[in-house]
């Protein structure tokens, strides 16, 4: 799956897209570099943003996307150390308990999350640490519902393997148990992925806050930015724009539906690291269609 087709980045064919991303790898600005590797960031007044990862001579090692958000959604976390993917040196991230938005030490559930600029955050990770984090999910599939009983009906639509039990104080028949309407799964977690970037994924609900068809001026594409208010806090959402799909049953997103969302989670701390290590091992395209 390309996850930039949730900022507006999606070519008829290959070479639109590589082309595309040259328009905006000749904009990215220079950022601080980690001791074998050059970053650079190209932001879109969208929000949509690619970060580049290069080596000394100004070659694309890896690009990870990301998506600015007027007043972003932010996560409270704790970890003891980064996770390495285990390709690419600029795909890792960190598995996260994350705590009560409140400020109390709860942790309400556990994450896996990749970040934005892994390899300026590596040895900052190596000890434990509590901090703000901004969040950003690149929707593999969304559904915005209006009510509660078509939320239960996606559900049982959509996760069939999740429904076996059936729940006498909703009045649900057997074999419908269902999730709530404000959950999280860190569903990337549960198996024996070698990717992290496919570890870095969820299943997730909650009521949509703001919705907002936005254009990447870039090449002209609309897509979409959900704020969705979730068990881990308030997070931003992209989706991809596609006139065809949004014709379907709740593939809209509206202000206060019930979101019913799977994608890949990137993060990006709000204080500023020290340089880490890195070491470069492979090319960038083969990532961009990865999950």
């Amino acid at each position: 799956m390309n996850h930039m087709s949730c900022i507006g980045f999606e070519g008829t064919t290959r070479d639109e897209l590589v082309e595309n991303i040259d328009r905006a790898m000749v904009l990215a600005v220079e950022e601080s570099p980690s001791p074998s590797a050059r970053h650079s960031r190209w932001t879109d007044s969208s929000g949509a943003s690619l970060a580049f990862h290069l080596n000394n001579d100004g070659e694309i090692l890896c690009m990870t996307p990301f998506f600015e958000a007027p007043n972003p959604g932010c996560w409270r976390l704790r970890t003891p150390a980064p996770a390495d993917d285990c390709e690419c040196p600029h795909c890792g991230g960190a598995d996260c308990d994350v705590l009560a938005p409140d400020s109390s030490e709860e942790m309400v559930t556990r994450a896996a999350i990749q970040w934005l600029h892994f390899q300026r955050y590596s040895e900052w990770l190596r000890a434990p640490r509590e901090f703000a984090c901004q969040v950003v999910v690149f929707a593999h599939h969304a559904a915005f519902c209006p009510t509660s009983e078509a939320f239960r009906a996606k559900c049982k639509e959509c996760l069939p393997g999740l429904f076996a039990g059936g729940d006498s104080v909703r009045g649900d028949p057997p074999g419908l148990c269902g999730i709530g309407e404000v959950s999280f799964f860190p569903i990337g977690m549960f198996g024996e992925e070698q990717s992290f970037t496919a570890r870095a994924t969820a299943l997730f609900a909650g009521r949509v806050e703001e919705a907002e068809k936005l254009t990447n001026t870039l090449v002209a594409r609309d897509f979409w930015h959900v704020r969705v208010a979730s068990l881990p806090g308030v997070v931003d959402v992209v989706c991809r724009h596609d006139p065809e799909t949004e014709t379907e049953a709740y593939a809209v997103p509206a202000v206060g539906s019930i979101a019913l969302v799977e994608g890949w989670i990137v993060g990006r701390p709000t204080v500023q690291p020290p340089h880490g290590p890195a070491r470069d091992r492979r090319g960038w395209f083969a990532r961009l269609f990865s999950r």
